[in-house]
Parts: structure tokens; C-alpha cells; sequence
């Protein structure tokens, strides 16, 4: 798989993007906040490092392009900006991270995105919470929570035991890949869910709940 990052990642050179290895050792959890992404994709690897990698399509050095911030304690916090002066219609920055197979703890996104993945992951819990036009999620573990008033759309393979999707006066679309064991249920005041080709079962254990207020999630089949 192949994501538009990493195809965007090949078509600018290393002058453009800023690489860096970050040493898992004892870390618990992991914070990302940016405040204006075009893509993002986050992948578990088999390696025994964090990579992070983000990159600019403007021809100009990353750092002067982009404010990267990261502090360590128990916690990951990592920061990315748009540097105002550079922040142009034009301008765009992308995220690599790739999450060792062995990191288990929880990782928490927040901020504008256009487009978001998630995929080949283990660790345990995800939330992200702000603004996207489109997730995809694919071989996950554990449970992914989505925070967003934003009209979606979420393209996921059924992997995880929890996927919930909380939104307040919103509507949204969610692709299932043909052949999800998954149920998906309404829990939220005055929402309500349409289901097009999809087979809900009540005993999977593979759970979509729609939180919020006055929501509407259309559900399809890929």
C-alpha cells in the first residue's frame, strides 16, 4: 500500500523535508498537534525507532518552512506549523510517522488535516480531534475515537474492536470493505444511520457507534 504521502515524499528531495529518529525507550503515549496538513499517514514498522518525517512542497529548506517542536518525559508531544511568512496559498506540509510494531500506548492527533491514514498499527487506543475531509484506516488494533464536525468521509476495514465516530450536527460517509464483520449502532441524540448494501451483525466483535448530537452517517459497502 502506498499512500499519497509517500508518494508525494518521492517527488520532492531531501532538502525539502526534515527526518528524524526518535528513540522509543519508555514512552507511554504519543501527542501530535499540527495546525494545517494537505496529507498525514502514520504506519506501524518493524524497526526499533520512531520516524518522523515531514515534508514541503515548496522548494525551499523544511525549516523554513516549518516550526517542529518535540519534547520528551513519559509522553511524546510533537508540534507542526505552518512559519507564518511562508504559509501561502501554495504551500503545503506532509506527515510521515512510522510507530514501532512494539509501541502499545496510546496516540492522540489533533488538528487540520485533509486527508488522513492509519495503517499496519498495534498500539492500543488512537483519537484524533479537529478538522478532515477523508480518513482511512487499515489493519489496526484496538479502538479509534474521531472528534470531528467536519462532513467526513472514513474509509476503513473493519480491523478494530471500537471504532467510534462523535460529531454534532454533521453528516458523514463511511466505506466499509466488502466483506466487514462489523455493527454499527447509533448511540448519539438525534442521530441516525443509513445502511446501503451492508450487513450488520449484532454479535461482532468488531463495534462502529455513532455519538453526538443531530448526526447522519451513511454506511457502505467498498
Amino acid at each position: 500500500m502506498i499512500s499519497d504521502v509517500e508518494n508525494k515524499e518521492l517527488a520532492y528531495g531531501p532538502k525539502n523535508s526534515s527526518k528524524q529518529d526518535i528513540k522509543l525507550n519508555k514512552l507511554k503515549d504519543i501527542s501530535i498537534s499540527f495546525d494545517n496538513l494537505k496529507y498525514a499517514v502514520i504506519t506501524g514498522v518493524d524497526e526499533p525507532n520512531i520516524n518522523l518525517k515531514v515534508f514541503t512542497d515548496l522548494n525551499e529548506d523544511i525549516k523554513k518552512v516549518a516550526n517542529i517542536k518535540i519534547s520528551e518525559s513519559k509522553t511524546l508531544d510533537i508540534s507542526i506549523s505552518h512559519k507564518k511568512a511562508k504559509k501561502t496559498p501554495d504551500s503545503h506540509l506532509y506527515l510521515r510517522l512510522c510507530l514501532p510494531y512494539k509501541f502499545l500506548g496510546d496516540l492522540e492527533l489533533e488538528g487540520k488535516v485533509e486527508d488522513l491514514t492509519l495503517y499496519h498499527c498495534m498500539h492500543s487506543h488512537t483519537e484524533f480531534g479537529g478538522d478532515v475531509n477523508k480518513i482511512m484506516l487499515f489493519d489496526l488494533k484496538g479502538a479509534a475515537e474521531i472528534d470531528s464536525n467536519s462532513h467526513m468521509e472514513i474509509i476503513y476495514d473493519g480491523s478494530l474492536t471500537q471504532l467510534d465516530i462523535n460529531q454534532i450536527n454533521s453528516s458523514s460517509n463511511l466505506i466499509l470493505a466488502k466483506g466487514s464483520d462489523t455493527y454499527i449502532y447509533a448511540s448519539g441524540k438525534e442521530c441516525d444511520i443509513v445502511l446501503i448494501g451492508c450487513v450488520n451483525n449484532p454479535n461482532s466483535q468488531h463495534r462502529i457507534e455513532l455519538n453526538g448530537k443531530k448526526s447522519h452517517l451513511i454506511a457502505r459497502n467498498e
